[in-house]
């Protein structure tokens, strides 16, 4: 019986007229290691050993691999002596996407009509059919996987894993498709339905319209964001998704609803006390978010801290190291103490509610030096907490205060010593390369009110104010420089004693050597 069946299979001639319409159909060549033939439980020919190769511009190793390949013959068209297949199972392919830091793509060349011509000629080729000729009525994927490899522009690379991919394809012109498959890191389930790709013998492969339905799920992606944004600090959320597909296979695209559950950021900081390690969560987290290619969007996103709530168009550059870019900035009420002094322990920290307006962005993962934008704040009835910033307040009050306090406005001194009661804090800044400038910030209390005009460098933590501090009937023109958690401080002593009767000075320096002995 088996001799029978040889004798009807030309298994040269089976594998000729499979590496040939296989290179032909994808524009690359074709090669197999072995070809055996099975009858049970049904006519079959078994391939070992299917590679595909690169695309020279990206490398030598191939561009696709498949363990096993198991070919379904029907029984009828063997009598005389006719080859057709009904079905395929490839178990354990391997394929690797490469893209370049100047967004070329390995698998963009996939069907080229030149690549073809010469592949099918290099494997003996010669009918001119496309990639809808070769294929059976039903292909199905076992155990596949699917890698992808982003070369950034700083010399930076991105690795992702498509790994358990099972899919299962049926039609012939109109293929359907569905399957599931699990993205690492970060053990994402994705699940496929709905799926059709239109084949055109005229078109590349790449190029064949692609429609689906994609459902996301995670109960922690605190791997993926480590692979995109760096490790620290770690972000972490459940999410789930449901995404809408359409595109080409080359270039697909998919738009829909991605819910974000007990998201937490969480960052080590010396500046901590133990617990050192802090955690800043956020409830819920909801977009509607639309990808292209390179690009994550979202008109609108939303999200809770504590009793403040966070509004901004979000867009996410995914070509390299990731950008993130928050447009129409509107956060509203949102309470600065869980921000500030739960979660950063800041040397200047401050509390109340805030309210914001503006445009940010920012890269993975040098955060404070990338960080970009514009705003306007205002932020009402609250304390000043940190350290830091009541020793500059402490300072700069008690050099220009301690000559003003002759204007009968003197500040006690242990005001200071414990968080300091404020109206308001208003500003409008820019933000360039972590650098803040503010030209009109002001902080209003029952106690003083200054205004400041300067830069803060975010990654260096550097000072660089101009102060007018108003107490009362005494004023001072303070100018602020230097390491933020040390910074020199020079009072312009004229300003102090403007309109002041040589009298009252006597008095207010007498009082002033009694303070200090």
């Amino acid at each position: 019986m088996i001799g029978a069946f040889t004798f009807l299979v030309d298994t040269p001639r089976v594998r000729m007229l499979i590496t040939g319409k296989a290179a032909q159909a994808v524009g690359r060549p074709v090669t197999l290691s072995s070809i055996s033939l099975a009858l049970l439980p049904g006519p079959a020919v078994r391939l070992k050993g299917l590679e595909v190769e690169e695309d020279p511009r990206f490398g030598t190793a191939p561009f696709l691999t498949v363990g096993e390949v198991d070919l379904q013959l029907p029984f009828r068209p063997l009598l005389s002596r006719r080859v057709e297949i009904s079905s395929v199972v490839l178990r354990q392919p391997q394929v690797t996407l490469i893209q370049h830091a100047d967004g070329a793509l390995n698998a963009a060349s996939f069907g080229d009509a030149h690549a073809a011509s010469s592949a099918t000629a290099s494997n003996g080729g010669g009918a001119a059919a496309g990639a809808a000729a070769l294929l059976p009525a039903s292909v199905k994927i076992e155990d596949g996987v699917l890698n992808y490899v982003n070369q950034a522009g700083d010399g930076s690379t991105s690795q992702y894993r498509l790994e358990q991919l099972n899919l299962t394809l049926h039609g012939d012109w109109i293929l359907t498709f569905e399957g599931n498959a699990r993205l690492q890191p970060g053990d994402v389930a994705i699940g496929l339905t709905d799926g059709t790709v239109a084949l055109n013998d005229d078109a590349r492969v790449t190029e064949f319209p692609l429609r689906a339905r994609l459902a996301i799920a995670s109960n922690d992606v605190t791997k993926l964001f480590a692979a995109a944004l760096g490790s620290a600090p770690a972000v972490g959320a459940q999410v789930k998704a449901t995404l809408g597909v359409a595109g080409t296979l080359g270039a697909p695209t998919a738009a829909g609803s991605v819910e974000l559950a007990n998201a937490a950021i969480t960052r080590t900081s010396p500046e901590c006390p133990d617990p050192q390690s802090r955690t800043l969560s956020f409830p819920e987290l909801k977009m509607d978010a639309v990808w292209n290619g390179d690009r994550l969007t979202s008109e609108l996103a939303t999200a809770q801290l504590g009793s403040g709530m966070l509004t901004a168009a979000v867009a996410v550059r995914l070509d390299g190291p990731w950008r993130i870019e928050l447009q129409d900035v509107a956060i509203t009420s949102l309470p600065l103490e869980t921000l500030l002094v739960d979660f950063l322990c800041a040397g200047y920290a401050v509390t109340g509610a805030l309210d914001l307006t503006g445009n940010l962005s920012f890269g993975a993962p040098r955060f404070t030096s990338t960080l970009t934008g514009f705003g306007q704040l205002n932020l009402r009835d609250g304390k000043v907490v940190g350290s830091q910033a009541l020793g500059l307040l402490a300072t700069v009050v008690r050099v220009g205060g301690a000559v003003s306090a002759l204007l009968s406005a003197d500040l006690p001194w242990s005001l200071f010593s414990s968080p300091l009661d404020f109206d308001s804090i208003t500003a409008t800044y820019a933000i360039a390369n972590g650098v803040l400038s503010t030209r009109d910030l002001v902080y209003s209390s029952s106690a003083m009110k200054i205004s400041a005009v300067g830069d803060y460098d975010l990654a260096a933590q550097h000072l660089d104010f101009d102060m007018v501090v108003n107490h009362g009937r005494g004023e001072a023109y303070v100018k602020v420089t230097g390491p933020a958690d040390a910074p020199s401080i020079r009072v312009t002593p004229s300003t102090i004693l403007r309109k002041v009767e040589p009298g009252q000075i006597a008095h207010g320096l007498g009082d002033l050597f009694d303070r200090f002995r």
